[in-house]
């Protein structure tokens, strides 16, 4: 497989790492692999060496510990303001570009999103052909690739802050779909953006922990979701990242703040720190993290 040789190097440089990278990658099923394979033959054809790529995982683990010891000494994620974000993480081209790709790979290598990503390719099995998917916040691709290959909606929108990410988007799309009709890229604030468009199968991952204000993002994400439409979304509790602003004290006050939103879950999906229980992890501060399947509120 060709992530393998990207696999050893990441040992090489973090070898307290190995045990849990193992342990992930041998629960990936066949077609898992595949997908993990040709992401990293697309990094590679796309001139990105194995060492760069173990770095931006380096940048990614480097980050989750660093900040993790802020979390655990001053209680609170290090950024409160989304202009400290945006000055000290998403301005920075090279940074960006390093944890994008980082986190892509965690898509293959962290149990936690590995299951994520399960849950939403279930959901997308359930949902019935509409007009329109809208993703906020695509990120490195996977997830926008992913709808994209079922061919349930007749069009495709990425809308993300980062004009890193959405190039990163484009770039992978262009490597992985044989097809690219009916796809609008936007670069713009979800919260300020011009929005002539509105959403059958609404798609927001690992947002909402990132903005100043939650409860505006899920009213703008509400009027733009249609009345029998559908929102996929996805967030976490006390998981320090350098770009987390937002933090629940506990998965009943993030809930309490869905529902009041106008939203109502259909499905959930919550994944405790290793070996913790839920109660454990908001009891002790540790990770939680949580995907839902919403609709409006009847």
């Amino acid at each position: 497989m060709s992530y393998t040789k990207l696999v050893k190097k990441i040992v090489e440089q973090n070898p307290l790492h190995k045990k849990f990278l193992y342990e992930s990658i041998n629960q990936l099923s066949s077609k898992e692999k595949q997908d993990f394979s040709f992401f990293i033959d697309y990094m590679h054809n796309d001139n990105f060496t194995t060492d760069y790529l173990s770095e931006c995982y380096k940048t990614i683990i480097d980050d989750a510990f660093k900040e993790a010891m802020y979390f655990r000494k001053n209680h609170s994620y290090r950024y409160s303001s989304f202009d400290e974000a945006y000055k000290n993480v998403y301005s920075n081209e090279v940074f960006m570009e390093k944890y994008m790709i980082g986190l892509a790979i965690s898509s293959f290598t962290w149990t936690s999103h590995i299951l994520i990503r399960r849950f939403f390719l279930e959901i997308l099995q359930t949902l019935d052909s509409s007009n329109t998917y809208f993703e906020v916040g695509p990120g490195h691709g996977i997830y926008f690739a992913d709808a994209y290959e079922k061919q349930k909606f007749c069009n495709y929108i990425a809308l993300d802050i980062s004009s890193t990410s959405l190039d990163l988007t484009k770039r992978f799309l262009m490597a992985k779909l044989k097809s690219h009709k009916n796809i609008e890229f936007i670069n713009d604030d979800f919260l300020t953006f011009s929005n002539k468009h509105s959403a059958d199968f609404l798609v927001i991952g690992e947002v909402l922990e990132h903005v100043e204000n939650p409860v505006l993002f899920l009213d703008a994400a509400k009027e733009l979701l249609n009345k029998d439409g559908k929102l996929f979304l996805t967030t976490c509790i006390n998981a320090p990242a350098i770009d987390h602003l937002y933090n629940w004290d506990d998965l009943n006050s993030l809930e309490e703040m869905i529902a009041k939103s106008g939203l109502t879950i259909l499905k959930k999906l919550y994944l405790p720190s290793y070996n913790q229980s839920i109660n454990q992890c908001e009891v002790q501060k540790l990770p939680i993290n949580i995907a839902y399947l919403l609709k409006h509120k009847q």
